[in-house]
C-alpha cells in the first residue's frame, strides 16, 4: 500500500433470517474480519437497509414470514 493511500473499504454483506439466533451467529463468526456484516430480521427490513446501507452482497433466508427471501429479490 502507497504511503498516503488511504486503507481500503471494507465490503458491506446484508444477512437476512427472522430466526435472531443465525443473525448472532453470523455476526460472532465473522467479527474483526475482512467485512462488515449488517443484519435483518426480516424482507421489509432488509429493503429499508438495502436503500440506506447500500450492501455489497446480500444473503437472505428463503423461508421467512411476510416477506419471504424470493420475494425481497
Amino acid at each position: 500500500m502507497a504511503r498516503n493511500a488511504s486503507p481500503p473499504k471494507r465490503k458491506t454483506v446484508l444477512f437476512v433470517d427472522d430466526e435472531s439466533l443465525w443473525l448472532n451467529a453470523v455476526k460472532a463468526a465473522v467479527r474483526g474480519g475482512p467485512v462488515k456484516v449488517i443484519t435483518a430480521g426480516g424482507g421489509e427490513e432488509a429493503l429499508e437497509k438495502m436503500l440506506r446501507q447500500r450492501p455489497d452482497l446480500i444473503l437472505s433466508d428463503v423461508r421467512m414470514p411476510v416477506m419471504n427471501g424470493f420475494d425481497l429479490y
